[in-house]
């Protein structure tokens, strides 16, 4: 298994050494799902776990800053939370995640509504201008790329329409 020095390292040395720009990269840091199952959500090896995924995670973003300047968004979340040694759904600790979104169109802000796991996928399809489909659990969070306090939704269909139209002026 990969942990997240190893993750970063192999991340890092991929966009130090491509000219490709690929459209969607997802990358996966399990130490803190690894600490939290192994010596339990909170614990000392859970917060080392969580300082390892957050120096990994500064060397991957500053790579990808490098490559992309800011012409990127980045989504960091996690697959649920946990309490003591596990997770049980019926728990808050268990179903609430972090959703941070930072980058191109986001617009730094608390987002009121919940955000929820199952909205992942809706939002990467929405980022990347692919129609999201009616069977699909979850919704694209939008709001993150609203301004704080806008009326209604995002009315484009992707995040690359939304800055064309706000660049022709009739958004």
């Amino acid at each position: 298994m990969w942990l997240a020095d190893a993750v970063a390292a192999n991340v890092v040395k991929y966009f130090s050494t491509t000219s490709q720009r690929p459209e969607l990269v997802f990358i996966h840091l399990p130490d803190v799902d690894i600490a939290g199952h192994a010596s339990g959500w909170m614990s000392d090896d859970y917060r080392s776990a969580v300082l390892r995924v957050d120096a990994a995670l500064d060397k991957i973003l500053q790579r990808i800053q490098a490559s992309y300047g800011t012409d990127v968004t980045i989504i960091v979340t996690a697959d649920h939370g946990g309490i003591n040694f596990s997770h049980d759904n019926a728990l808050n600790e268990s179903r609430q995640i972090p959703w941070i979104a930072w980058g191109r169109g986001v617009h730094t802000q608390i987002i009121a509504s919940p955000v929820r796991i199952v909205d992942l996928a809706p939002t990467v399809l929405w980022l990347l201008g692919v129609s999201v489909p009616t069977n699909i659990d979850g919704s694209p969070v939008t709001q993150a790329f609203q301004a704080p306090g806008a009326a209604g939704a995002l009315h484009a269909a992707s995040l690359r329409d939304a800055a064309s139209l706000a660049t022709a002026g009739t958004h």
